[in-house]
């Protein structure tokens, strides 16, 4: 992969890797240290192995996440849907002790 032909975020990771301003395998990026298994790639596989680990790290959560976000939005529906009818029955009751 030629890096003409990379987009501009990863120029602009791979600009992150290679800007270490110390020779102590430490990523100024994210202010880790490498592990040894990652110390000895060249940037543009750690930009590969970081993009695949994001990718499943968002296969893992995003089912989990719209879920939680669907029983959210059925919680929210139903008791606003309770305190309605609430209102209403009490606003039939407040009616009948008129008559």
């Amino acid at each position: 992969m030629s890096r003409t032909s990379l987009d501009k975020d990863t120029k602009d990771h791979l600009d992150s890797y290679n800007e270490k301003a110390h020779d102590d395998d430490v990523d100024r990026h994210l202010q880790v240290q490498l592990p040894e298994s990652l110390q000895g790639l060249s940037a543009e596989e750690l930009v590969k192995i970081d993009k695949e680990a994001t990718r499943k790290l968002d296969i893992l959560l995003m089912p989990i996440l719209v879920i939680l976000y669907i029983l959210y939005v059925c919680c929210r529906t139903t008791l606003l849907t309770k305190q309605q009818l609430s209102r209403q029955a009490e606003h039939r009751l407040g009616q009948d002790c008129r008559h």
